[in-house]
């Protein structure tokens, strides 16, 4: 953290987002996340219990200083490598997209599709898959988040994989390729 000029540093300390199956109290997730930690120091681990009250994306977000709030803010964004996920914990799981977000996904597939002349799904499948930063490019972080927006609109994907592979045979009958 930077004051003034002078860099002041934080104690070290680690954010914890625990999803429970059943109800539990904020004692038991203490004494559980104690036993978690307890190869890592034999000191306390846990100061701070607290229910959550937005989402899970939103509140790994919060905490990773990814948030619009925590940007604004000029809070220092933790690397991903420096982050620790255990468990299997998997964030694409709770992200929701909402409708805006879905469509511009949808519009960047479809350009994909079209400018690389794509003519059938699995070549779209093998452009994600050697797609260098599928976050960057479309903003989700999984190919399962971008598989699920195709399933909901096979019917325009397909129509301009059709059309590429129709001007494809087009060109063929030509003689142009």
């Amino acid at each position: 953290m930077v004051d003034q000029g002078r860099v002041i540093y934080k104690k070290k300390h680690r954010h914890v987002i625990y999803i429970a199956s059943n109800p539990v109290t904020a004692d038991a997730v203490r004494r559980k996340l104690q036993r978690l930690f307890a190869d890592y120091t034999n000191k306390p681990v846990v100061s701070k219990v607290q229910i959550i009250k937005t989402t899970v994306a939103d509140t790994y977000a919060y905490l990773t200083h990814e948030s619009k709030e925590a940007i604004r803010q000029k809070k220092h964004i933790y690397d991903s490598k420096d982050i620790v996920l255990l468990s299997n914990f998997d964030l694409a799981r709770y992200q929701v997209l909402d409708v805006e977000m879905k469509e511009d996904i949808l519009n960047k597939i479809l350009d994909v599709v079209y400018v690389n002349e794509l003519e059938n799904i699995i070549e779209l499948r093998q452009y994600f898959a050697v797609c260098d930063d599928i976050e960057m490019m479309f903003g989700v972080s999984d190919i399962r988040q971008l598989n699920k927006i195709i399933r909901e609109n096979t019917g325009i994907i397909r129509l301009y994989l059709d059309g590429n592979y129709q001007n494809h045979q087009k060109e063929i009958d030509n003689g142009d390729r």
